[in-house]
């Protein structure tokens, strides 16, 4: 039974299931790379009514901000558009219940939902009926802070002033000064960024950093600051490519990896990029599995070899969806706000007449790598080096970013564009809050967090 999920104590609207739009004849995809992946996520969508789920305590839930990360994960695609405009419409209207439930307003899930609507060719101002553009400047406090308004306390973070500096940065309302250096104070010593403003000791988090080194780049001015942020990732990679979260996620997985292989880009690192490709690549799912999970990525290596143990018999785990919608990121390399509607409007089919089914992770073709990527500032200016083209299991060469600035929100910093025409977000990061009464589910790449709120113990994941 499927239940929707509340968020604060109010029980989110079903969402309305749309008939998907009619599209033309899908083309063929390897079992691995970006078509595949996107082909998995778009077939969950499908089943689930355009929506995507989450499973906690042996019970699925209807999460907003999975299907959030879901839709900018095709447009970063550029495949699969039908199904992603299907989404997006069911998502928007359930826009209210999601970010604004009752009387709460949650930043990062306003700013997430501003991202999708951009990303989506969407009006932000008018988006499921909300002004998604004033609402979340309304949030931000004089600290230049962006906060959350709720009776079940501020769950903002690192991961959410990102979001929101993001998000009005592709809105064309870029966030004033106060916003940036909000994020900037919180940076330790070793040039990473920690999560949470809680007056601990300041411990930086690898997905937090991978969301500020977006920020920092779409804002513009902040060269020195995301080579610092991005040297402090290179010491988290792993030989084999992989990058592990922050408390809670200490296993190098696809969620964080595929986070950090955008900040990776920004900040010329093309090479750890290339590693982070790979170890992605590793971890996803070919022909020699069951076809309902083929073109999935795992979480880790732990579940990669749980599923080959199974065989024929192999079923989703119930976090490929989330693994999948951000560790695509590793194959497309675009930073949130590049993302833009376009491409192809068809769902890939999955094809394994010419992949070896004894190599499910084999790529069969090529990805350009982003361009160069200048950020300028007034004491450094940072350019980033061109990546050479990596081999990768996608036939579509629309998922690599180029370089262009967005005529809707002027920056001094150049971000890699997708020429697909959408955005994207969360390892387990997630970046939003959703709960069953005080069970907020997160859209961040990592920590999980066990909150006490009204009595009852809340399941939060870093938004």
């Amino acid at each position: 039974m499927t239940t929707h999920l509340r968020r604060a104590g109010f029980t989110s609207a079903a969402l309305v299931a749309l008939a998907a739009a009619a599209s033309a004849p899908a083309t063929a995809a390897p079992a691995t790379g970006t078509d595949a992946a996107a082909s998995f996520l778009a077939g969950q969508f499908a089943a689930g009514g355009h929506q995507l789920s989450s499973t906690y305590a042996g019970q699925t839930y209807l999460d907003a901000g999975l299907s959030a990360d879901g839709i900018l994960a095709l447009t970063s695609a550029g495949v699969a558009g039908n199904e992603a405009g299907a989404a997006t419409t069911a998502f928007a209207k359930g826009v209210g219940d999601y970010a604004m439930p009752g009387t709460d307003v949650y930043a990062g899930a306003v700013a997430k939902s501003l991202i999708v609507a951009k990303a989506q060719g969407q009006n932000p101002r008018a988006f499921g009926g909300v002004d998604l553009v004033s609402k979340l400047q309304g949030l931000e406090k004089p600290s230049g802070r962006f906060s959350d308004v709720s009776a079940y306390g501020d769950y903002s973070n690192a991961v959410t002033q990102s979001l929101a500096v993001i998000a009005l940065q592709k809105a064309g309302a870029p966030a004033d000064a106060k916003a940036t250096n909000y994020l900037l104070s919180l940076r330790c010593n070793d040039g990473g960024f920690r999560l949470a403003d809680d007056g601990s000791a300041c411990v930086s988090d690898p997905d937090a950093t991978s969301f500020a080194v977006q920020a920092l780049a779409a804002a513009g001015g902040h060269g020195a600051d995301v080579t610092k942020a991005v040297n402090f990732l290179a010491t988290k990679q792993n030989a084999d490519g992989g990058v592990a979260g922050g408390t809670g996620t200490t296993t190098p997985n696809a969620n964080s990896t595929g986070l950090a292989a955008v900040a990776f880009t920004l900040g010329g690192q093309g090479a750890r990029a290339v590693k982070a490709q790979s170890f992605v690549a590793s971890l996803q799912y070919g022909c020699s599995f069951p076809a309902a999970v083929r073109g999935a990525i795992a979480y880790d290596r732990a579940a990669f070899a749980a599923m080959k143990s199974a065989g024929a018999s192999g079923k989703l785990a119930g976090n490929e969806t989330r693994a999948t919608s951000q560790g695509l990121y590793a194959f497309t390399r675009a930073p949130l706000v590049s993302l833009t509607k376009g491409g192809a409007t068809a769902t890939p089919a999955i094809s394994c007449s010419s992949e070896p089914t004894s190599s499910p992770n084999t790529s069969t073709s090529t990805t350009s790598a982003p361009k160069p990527t200048t950020t300028s500032s007034s004491n450094s200016t940072s350019t980033s080096a061109t990546p050479a083209p990596t081999s990768t299991a996608s036939t579509d060469a629309t998922a690599a970013p180029t370089s262009t600035t967005s005529p809707s929100a002027p920056s001094t910093s150049t971000v890699p564009q997708s020429t697909s025409t959408t955005p994207v977000t969360g390892p387990i990061v997630n970046t939003d809050k959703v709960s069953d009464n005080t069970v907020p589910f997160g859209f961040a790449f990592g920590a999980v967090i066990l909150v006490t709120a009204g009595g009852a113990v809340a399941y939060a994941r870093r938004r």
